[in-house]
C-alpha cells in the first residue's frame, strides 16, 4: 500500500480589541472610526494576500476577551504547534469555559518580558508594552 500524502496547514487567527475605545470615541468619534476603518482595511488586505479565512475565529475572540490589556493568550492547540519552535515563555492558565464553545479551552498566556531601556535590565509590564506597540 502506498503512503498517502497528508497536507498540514498551520493557521494564525487574529482577534484584537481597542484599548480605551470608549474614551477614544468620546474624545473624537469621527477620527476613531476613521482610524479603525483604516486598520481593518489593512488587516483585510493582508489577510486576502495570504489567503486568510475564519476557522477558529470564535475561540480567538473568546481568548481575546479573557486577556488583560496588552496581553496575548493562545489556545492549547496553538501552544502545541509553537511550544518548541519559538523562544518564548508561556504560562498555563488551565482549561477555561468560554461563551458558545462546548468544550473547555486550554489557555496559555504569553509572558512578555522586554528589557527595560532605562536600566538595561528588568521587564516592562504588558500595559507599558501595549502603549508602545
Amino acid at each position: 500500500m502506498e503512503p498517502r500524502h497528508i497536507e498540514r496547514k498551520l493557521t494564525a487567527i487574529l482577534s484584537a480589541d481597542v484599548k480605551g475605545y470608549s474614551r477614544l470615541m468620546g474624545e473624537d468619534e469621527v477620527g476613531t472610526v476613521h482610524t479603525l476603518d483604516a486598520c481593518r482595511a489593512a488587516i483585510d488586505t493582508l489577510s486576502a494576500q495570504h489567503r486568510g479565512r475564519g476557522d477558529g475565529v470564535n475561540v480567538a475572540a473568546r481568548l481575546q476577551s479573557l486577556a488583560d490589556a496588552g496581553g496575548i493568550f493562545i489556545s492549547g492547540t496553538v501552544y502545541d504547534q509553537v511550544e518548541n519552535k519559538l523562544a518564548l515563555t508561556y504560562e498555563y492558565l488551565g482549561e477555561q469555559m468560554v461563551k458558545n464553545i462546548v468544550k473547555p479551552v486550554r489557555v496559555w498566556r504569553m509572558v512578555l518580558e522586554i528589557p527595560s531601556p532605562a536600566r538595561g535590565e528588568g521587564t516592562l509590564s504588558p500595559e507599558v508594552v501595549s502603549d508602545h506597540f
